[in-house]
């Protein structure tokens, strides 16, 4: 189970650990953070070092609850099999159709 004292302040300062230190592969699921690719169960093992002061095992938690639990604090979580140059193509066709959505609002009032 994770700890609900985990925060997004804390994954993130996770996030810039692992990325300084060293790098671990996902098998089935990454978090996006800074153009980088990061495992969610070892993101949230790391973050619970600044919540509680030591990493969490990652036996005592499931892939699937690690992925709701960063979703839910914001972060973005792909499949392996999609590439970032693919999310980054999906976030920006949906700013641009939110963009014209935005538009055809406007000139309707």
């Amino acid at each position: 189970m994770i700890p609900k004292n985990i925060t997004r302040e804390g994954i993130i300062k996770a996030l810039h650990k692992i990325k300084e230190n060293e790098k671990r592969q996902s098998r089935d699921y990454y978090v996006v953070f800074e153009n980088d690719l990061f495992p969610p169960k070892y993101v949230i093992s790391v973050a619970n070092e600044f919540a509680n002061g030591k990493e969490l095992n990652i036996s005592k938690f499931i892939t699937a609850e690690a992925r709701r639990f960063l979703e839910k604090t914001g972060f973005k979580v792909i499949q392996g099999g999609e590439s970032y140059e693919d999310i980054e193509n999906e976030e920006t066709s949906t700013e641009v159709r939110l963009s014209l959505e935005r538009d055809l609002e406007n000139y309707i009032k």
